[in-house]
């Protein structure tokens, strides 16, 4: 007994009529007269009677014809349970931030998962980019968002966007920091990152040509400090591009450059466990959310207008008065 011949018997049973009942499914007239009277030779029963008005069930195949439909219906729900067992993966995504969670989309992420794969667990861990990489290969971490793209070859890199750098500063000091230059900039105390930050080499680039770095106020370990510290006045520092609009907006900073570095961002993990359910998945996921169009330029040309008034509130004439370093800067940056 095949499922293709009680599929033709209910049909026929529901239509009354071969020719509609091939037409329902889609095949011949012929096949479901066979299918019919293979099932019949099985059963050894009648199962219809055949009148001039259609095929009507004998008292044996309207018995035969629930029984028919049960059969049917614990065939579907096998199929949608292992659709669902595919898809219902399990386990812990352990998954590296190198930056604040609110510019690596991680929340999407996050509403995500719960829609498409609701019993797989997210663990969020700030990571520096050079210390995921080694996170990364232990398997501490089953990926990591980076800036510094990783030279192992045991690691699949995935480009995921482009993050500007620039240079802000307190927005309390915002009348001592007009017209600056890079000289004058580097006259202020700087927050800075330790070495494994790329802040940190980007900071050395940027004063080369003065032969000498500014004044340290605070070393800090991650770069998701240095908004704090800079809106507390404890000095200049280097910032993400969103996020220093972000922060102008709320008035906790100046920014005093265009972007003086470019920064990609990368999705890491082991190349030998691309396969694997659990972290297709999340990678599946995140290269689908960043794949996207960004509102990014739309936010960085609101917050430009909304930077426009402020400076001219400080007295100043405009955003461009405050970059005119950012030349020299930028070239040496690019070296």
């Amino acid at each position: 007994m095949e499922l293709y011949q009680l599929k033709s018997f209910i049909a026929v049973a529901e239509e009354q009529h071969l020719t509609r009942a091939a037409e329902r499914l889609n095949i011949s007239q012929p096949s479901v007269s066979n299918h019919i009277k293979a099932l019949e030779e099985e059963l050894g029963l009648n199962l219809f009677t055949r009148t001039p008005k259609g095929m009507i069930l004998t008292n044996e195949g309207k018995l035969i014809k629930l029984k028919a439909e049960l059969a049917l219906e614990a065939v579907t729900a096998l199929r949608q349970k292992a659709d669902h067992l595919k898809r219902n993966i399990t386990g812990v995504a352990r998954i590296g931030l190198n930056i604040d969670a609110q510019y690596l989309k991680a929340l999407d992420l996050l509403e995500a998962l719960q829609h498409e794969f609701p019993e797989i667990e997210l663990h969020y861990s700030q990571r520096h980019s050079l210390e995921a990489h080694d996170q990364v290969r232990n398997g501490q971490l089953d990926a990591a968002f980076v800036f510094e793209s990783p030279k192992n070859s045991g690691l699949e890199v995935k480009w995921l966007a482009t993050f500007g750098i620039v240079i802000v500063g307190p927005y309390a000091w915002k009348s001592r920091l007009q017209n600056p230059d890079l000289e004058k900039i580097a006259q202020f105390p700087w927050i800075w990152t330790d070495d494994r930050c790329p802040f940190n080499r980007i900071s050395k680039q940027l004063f080369k040509p003065l032969g000498r770095l500014p004044e340290k106020s605070v070393v800090v370990d991650h770069d998701t400090t240095i908004r704090k510290m800079v809106a507390s006045n404890a000095g200049l520092g280097l910032m993400i591009e969103t996020e220093a609009y972000e922060a102008a907006r709320q008035k906790q900073v100046v920014i005093l450059s265009d972007r003086i570095f470019n920064l990609n961002l990368y999705l890491i993990f082991l190349r030998n466990r691309e396969l694997e359910p659990l972290l297709n998945a999340v990678i599946a996921l995140i290269c689908s959310l960043w794949a996207q169009p960004s509102d990014n330029k739309m936010i960085a040309a609101e917050t430009k207008e909304l930077l426009q008034l402020r400076f001219k509130e400080a007295g100043l004439d405009d955003i461009e008065s405050t970059r005119r370093f950012q030349s020299d800067a930028q070239k040496t940056a690019r070296r």
